[in-house]
């Protein structure tokens, strides 16, 4: 049997447990995913990540006293949230526009970080409303 493959295909041929596969993706050149496209798909999955944790009650987090002691929850602020806008940055495709969407990236996040310690001191139980963590989070947004 001969399988015939457009040129334009990206295809692959791997071996296992003695017997070769054909790998063939449902896309081809005309409708590859773009760079950006993949970016976005990880920042809404890095977003949606960083809400869940960030809205969980505080009764389910570790109490680990060496995480206070050495202030590490400012740096798991830092990197969410500088995740969260270099992913959202790697989005924009037109590099002419970039320094204002970045701009607007930037202030997005935090807003979001200010947005997420209201929500936690009103809505979400044993969480409270921390100043360094919102400085925390704009100091990963700026740093992005």
């Amino acid at each position: 049997m001969r399988i015939m493959i457009p040129a334009d295909c990206i295809a692959g041929v791997f071996q296992m447990e003695g017997e070769l596969f054909l790998w063939l993706p449902y896309f081809c050149k005309n409708n590859l995913l773009k760079r950006t496209d993949y970016c976005l798909i990880a920042a809404i999955i890095w977003l949606l990540t960083t809400t869940l944790l960030l809205c969980l009650p505080g009764n389910d987090l570790p109490d680990i006293s060496w995480i206070e002691q050495w202030h590490i929850d400012k740096l798991i602020h830092i990197i969410l949230f500088f995740g969260w806008v270099f992913l959202f940055a790697n989005t924009i495709a037109d590099y002419r526009k970039r320094l204002r969407r970045m701009v607007w990236i930037v202030l997005a996040g935090i807003a979001y970080g200010i947005l997420i310690e209201f929500i936690q001191k009103y809505w979400i139980p044993h969480r409270s409303f921390d100043v360094d963590d919102m400085v925390a989070d704009a100091a990963g947004c700026l740093l992005a």
